[in-house]
């Protein structure tokens, strides 16, 4: 399938789908950064009229640079067979550590 045609099909799917929050590299809604982003300008404002704000310490931290330094526990696999060997090798750590475990 042409590049273009993938492109117009998935610019027409939902803001929270995963394919399209994929390709945008988003690891969340849109609405969710932009209450993240308000919040974090919210913070500022209260934080700038602190004693703490006039002597250059304790700044608070930003929500959205924690959500983009966070690392996603997340795999993705290209095939059927990538994700069928993935479970499979779980699966025997499991039951490596319940045989352990009953010894």
């Amino acid at each position: 399938m042409p590049l273009s045609i993938v492109a117009i099909l998935v610019y027409g799917l939902r803001e929270n789908s995963r394919l399209k929050m994929k390709i945008l590299n988003s690891k969340m809604e849109t609405k969710n950064y932009l209450l993240a982003g308000i919040l974090d300008r919210l913070t500022l404002l209260v934080y700038a009229n602190t004693k703490d704000a006039q002597k250059g310490r304790n700044k608070p931290k930003m929500l959205l640079d924690t959500i983009e330094k966070s690392k996603d526990n997340v795999s993705s696999f290209t095939s059927g067979e990538d994700f069928e060997k993935a479970k499979a090798k779980i699966l025997k750590n499991i039951k490596e550590k319940e045989s352990d475990n009953n010894e």
